[in-house]
């Protein structure tokens, strides 16, 4: 019988540890154009049917009304009231409601070079700026979408990234996903499924391989 570490089998998918000055330039390459992107096009549209949906949910519920019982949405909720926390705090203008969309922009930039990084720094700038030049500025609005994609970024870099044998990391995939649900139910579920499909996959790839181990 032959043994076999199990130490690649726990060990996540992209294990990428950015260390050293080699990857302070790639870095400042892929963050600084993804700024220069979001701040230039984060106010160039907008998409008044959309926008002022959202503003004018946003509103009344700062003005202290109930949000399902007073005010009618299609949404869960979570995207309004990140809407109206926008508008407490930078101010009742629409262009308010994309700041927020603008950090996580910034945020999801840098996790996509994390995930590439272990492809080199080319990949790690192109993934980057890629993501960024795709995403929001495609259609500047604060809609739910944007607040699912930037959670399901996250979710990726959880699986990517942690231990495979951590009980964080599934806590922590159930608070992105179901965060993500109550941003936008639809995208929740799709996620949602694809998370408990690649996890089992992955539970079952570490079985056979530790039973292949023991043979």
């Amino acid at each position: 019988m032959s043994a076999v570490s199990t130490e690649t089998v726990d060990r996540p998918v992209a294990t990428s540890i950015l260390v050293g000055r080699q990857w302070v330039l790639p870095f400042v390459v892929a963050a600084g154009a993804s700024a220069i992107l979001l701040v230039h096009f984060h106010d160039r549209s907008w998409w008044p049917p959309d926008e002022g949906a959202y503003a004018h949910v946003a509103e009344r519920i700062l003005a202290g009304e109930v949000l399902n019982l007073t005010i009618q949405d299609i949404h869960a909720g979570y995207i309004n009231f990140a809407n109206a926390l926008a508008f407490a705090i930078f101010g009742d203008s629409l262009v308010s409601l994309r700041y927020p969309l603008v950090a996580m922009g910034l945020v999801q930039a840098g996790v996509m070079f994390a995930l590439f990084a272990c492809r080199g720094a080319v990949a790690a700038v192109v993934a980057s700026v890629a993501l960024t030049a795709l995403s929001f500025i495609q259609f500047p609005s604060p809609t739910a979408h944007w607040y699912s994609l930037f959670l399901t970024v996250l979710a990726m870099a959880c699986l990517a990234g942690w231990p495979r044998g951590s009980r964080w990391r599934l806590f922590v995939l159930g608070v992105i996903v179901g965060t993500l649900f109550l941003f936008r139910q639809l995208s929740g579920a799709i996620i949602a499924i694809a998370v408990v499909s690649y996890v089992t996959c992955e539970s079952a790839a570490t079985r056979a391989t530790r039973i292949a181990g023991g043979v």
